[in-house]
C-alpha cells in the first residue's frame, strides 16, 4: 500500500530549489549532554551533499564527532496571512525543507576548496571572479552533510487574503516597547509639574 501523500508537500525539485536559494539554515545534532543541539549555519548544496564551514573545534564539532546523524532545516518566510475577521483566522505563508543525513569533516583540500568556492559564489555573487586564498583552505573547517532524505512543506496564501510582512509585526512590537519605555519619563514630568 502506497503511503498517503501529506498535505502541502514540496516535490524533491522544489526542496532542492529552496536549499539553493536559502542562505542560512539550522543544523540540528544530538548533543553529548543528552540535549538537542541546534546552530545556524550558512550552507551550499552541491549535488547530493550540503557543505558549510566553521571552526574546527567547539560544541558543534564535539556533537558531530560523537554522532554524525543530523538534520538541516531551511525555510523562506512569506509573511502572515489574514483570511477572516476572527483573531485565529491567521496563518503563516512559508516554504520549509528538512534534510536528514550524516555530517562529517572534509579532509580533502580540493573538496574543501571547491565547497568554499561554491559557498562564496552562492552567498556573495559579486566575488565570483575573485581568487580563493588557497593558503587559508587547510586551516578552515569545512563540513559535508550527505543527504539521505529531503522533505519539504509549504503554505500558499489564499488569493483574497490580506498579507502582513514579518517586519510589520516586529515594527509594531518595537513601537509598543518604545512607547512603554517613555511612560516612566512622562510620569516623572507630571510628578515634577505637580510638585512645583
Amino acid at each position: 500500500m502506497e503511503p498517503k501523500m501529506l498535505k502541502n508537500q514540496l516535490t524533491r525539485e522544489q526542496c532542492l530549489a529552496l536549499l539553493d536559494s536559502a542562505g542560512t539554515g539550522v543544523l540540528c545534532l544530538n548533543g553529548t549532554d543528552g540535549w538537542p543541539y541546534a546552530v545556524p549555519v550558512n550552507f551550499v548544496r552541491v549535488g547530493d551533499a550540503v557543505y558549510y564551514h566553521g571552526r574546527k573545534t567547539g560544541e558543534r564539532v564535539t556533537c558531530m564527532e560523537a554522532d554524525g546523524r543530523c538534520r538541516l532545516v531551511a525555510f523562506s518566510e512569506g509573511g502572515y496571512e489574514d483570511y477572516g475577521p476572527d483573531a485565529c483566522d491567521t496563518t503563516t505563508a512559508f516554504e520549509s525543507v528538512i534534510v536528514k543525513g550524516t555530517v562529517s569533516a572534509v579532509e580533502d583540500e580540493n573538496e574543501k576548496a571547491e565547497a568554499l568556492r561554491a559557498l562564496t559564489d552562492k552567498l556573495v555573487p559579486s566575488k565570483k571572479d575573485s581568487a580563493l586564498a588557497m593558503d587559508r583552505v587547510p586551516r578552515t573547517g569545512v563540513f559535508r552533510i550527505t543527504m539521505d532524505e529531503v522533505t519539504g512543506k509549504h503554505h500558499e496564501p489564499r488569493p483574497d487574503s490580506r498579507m502582513h510582512s514579518p517586519r510589520e509585526g516586529l515594527a509594531f512590537a518595537a513601537q509598543v516597547a518604545a512607547d512603554f519605555a517613555e511612560v516612566p519619563i512622562k510620569c516623572a514630568h507630571v510628578l515634577l509639574d505637580f510638585l512645583r
